[in-house]
């Protein structure tokens, strides 16, 4: 039988339920009814452009219906054939006639198709249940991604057009390739292959295709050495490696410390040690502007070394890099990249008058990215072949 100090001992625990937990909240409750009007009538509309860019991007339920609407794009195509041959002769082929027809059938079945297409959409939502905001929000980020793949697809390695210069340097450069393709052949042919190209362009073995050309080095050269005329490639200075003489003349960036009372009389290696203590790592050093410096003064500069490394398959990470890609190990000087050696090679070219605030390169982790240099994160993953790990060190003058 127990005491009465063994049922103080008792604990006794109350259990309550979580609903909805890990789950989100219901957009209809959030949104406002305006919103929510206007994204119902554009419901249906969401709903058509989403089946055109999953027909457009190879990707949708029946994967005969693209080639099929293929097929008959170029049949319609084909009709600048007969255009040709009327325009050139007074009588029309018996073929001629029959490819006529075949334009004429293809271009009815994909008028009544698409017409077809729209009725069969509006009829379901006339007689289903009407959608509700998560719906409609999902159809739009279907809409959202697939615009975003085919932009980074046709967009992703071009140069930059925002510059008139290069658009001005692609017209020059399009221009006389385009006009010897339209001399050399037929109208029809040409449309024809823009078409098929444009058509196939965001299938998934086009897109496999172009990605195993990519691989072959060559070819990858070959279209930086082309993308170097619009200036993607110049802001990289391969040679002469720059030293800590020329990084410090370049350098704008300097930090201007007054000879306050405490390090007046203070120099050499108790100067440095004192400015340790004044400045650790973890404490940026505040900038002051030269001209408003009228006392004494220890100029103190940042300096930063970039090392880039690529993944192999054989031998995993090294310096071994691309020709055309960022050096080994390189500086950023006045938003430009310059080659320099290894941080404890550089280390030795300080010049006499400077002296090293920090007893060794400080370094930062490594920053991963994809073949492109776009960062993926902070740790090594499968879509990680490149990084870049940043060495800092500060240097001042008395």
């Amino acid at each position: 039988m127990r005491s009465k100090s063994d049922k103080d001992k008792i604990f006794r625990c109350r259990a309550r339920f979580v609903y909805n937990h890990g789950q989100k909240p219901t957009l209809t409750f959030v949104t406002p009814s305006s919103l929510s009007s206007v994204l119902y009538r554009l419901y249906p509309l969401l709903i058509i452009v989403d089946g055109a860019l999953s027909n457009a991007m190879w990707v949708c339920e029946d994967r005969c219906l693209p080639f099929i609407h293929l097929v008959m794009v170029c049949l319609m195509v084909n009709l600048l054939t007969f255009t040709e041959q009327s325009a050139g002769t007074s009588w029309v082929s018996l073929r001629g006639l029959f490819m006529c027809w075949l334009g004429l059938m293809s271009a009815f079945v994909l008028l009544v198709s698409f017409a077809y297409y729209v009725l069969t959409i509006y009829q379901d939502l006339r007689d289903s249940e009407p959608p509700t905001l998560d719906d409609i929000v999902i159809v739009l980020e279907s809409v959202i991604d697939k615009l975003g793949t085919m932009r980074a697809e046709v967009l992703g390695k071009l140069p930059d057009t925002r510059n008139w210069i290069n658009l001005l340097k692609l017209a020059l450069l399009f221009t006389p390739i385009h006009y010897l393709l339209i001399k050399m052949v037929t109208i029809r042919t040409y449309v024809m292959w823009m078409t098929i190209l444009a058509m196939l362009y965001h299938s998934t073995w086009f897109q496999c295709t172009l990605k195993l050309f990519w691989r072959v080095y060559p070819v990858r050269k070959a279209y930086y050495r082309l993308t170097s005329l619009f200036g993607n490639n110049r802001h990289i200075q391969r040679s002469p490696l720059i030293d800590a003489q020329t990084a410090i003349d370049l350098c704008h960036a300097f930090s201007y410390i007054p000879r306050t009372d405490s390090i007046a009389m203070v120099t050499g290696h108790r100067l440095q040690l004192h400015l340790q203590k004044l400045y650790p790592w973890s404490e940026s050093i505040p900038t002051t502007s030269k001209q408003h410096t009228t006392q004494p003064h220890i100029t103190v500069v940042d300096l930063t070394i970039y090392e880039n490394q690529r993944k192999w398959k054989d031998h995993g990470w090294s310096s071994r890099m691309l020709s055309y890609e960022k050096p080994s190990f390189c500086m950023k000087i006045n938003d430009r990249l310059m080659a320099c050696n290894s941080p404890w090679q550089f280390q030795e070219t300080l010049p006499a008058d400077w002296t090293w605030l920090d007893d060794c390169w400080r370094p930062i982790g490594w920053i991963y990215s994809d073949t492109n240099w776009r960062a993926t994160g902070d740790r090594d993953s499968l879509e990680s072949f490149t990084r870049t790990k940043i060495w800092k060190r500060r240097a001042f003058k008395e």
